[in-house]
């Protein structure tokens, strides 16, 4: 199935957890998300269930790898989002942002305040996105960017 791996990490699920509800290997969540084989109509139709999917869409949310995490982990803490917000010294605002995708690209201060709050760090894929995200063609990631510093000016051409 096209786009397995990105709908099972947006909905929360490791391989694992994914196969317990199909009732399958680990291993074979695997290959599938891999193009080794692929799963039966009646699996097809569970999958579609368990991480809703809808046949007209390509069923991905526009929720980031980001979002999902801090969810997650806030929800392991059984923390509500003002709890998280206090605790992280952020607005509870800012931790909605995050968590319904609207803010897909954190400054490193802010990252380590979610990190040291909840006491678990960004996941590599996780951290993978957020810095392709945050590059800028030509230019590399513009976070914390001063414009004001020679060694922070672009060496290309372009509206900063």
């Amino acid at each position: 199935m096209k786009h397995l791996y990105e709908a099972r990490i947006r909905a929360g699920l490791s391989q694992g957890e994914l196969a317990e509800k199909l009732d399958v290997a680990q291993p074979t969540i695997s290959n599938w998300e891999r193009g080794k084989g692929e799963p039966s109509e009646q699996q097809k139709k569970t999958l579609r269930k368990v991480l809703d999917l809808n046949e007209g869409k390509n069923g991905i949310a526009d929720t980031s790898l980001l979002a999902v995490w801090l969810t997650k982990a806030r929800l392991a803490k059984g923390w509500s989002v003002p709890e998280l917000a206090n605790s992280a010294g952020l607005t509870p605002p800012a931790v909605y942002r995050i968590e319904s995708g609207i803010t897909r690209n954190l400054r490193e201060e802010t990252r380590k305040k979610l990190e040291n709050a909840l006491g678990v760090s960004v996941p590599e894929d996780t951290a993978k996105e957020l810095a392709e995200e945050a590059e800028v063609r030509g230019l590399g990631a513009l976070e914390d960017f001063d414009p004001h510093l020679d060694s922070d000016r672009p060496s290309e051409p372009g509206i900063y």
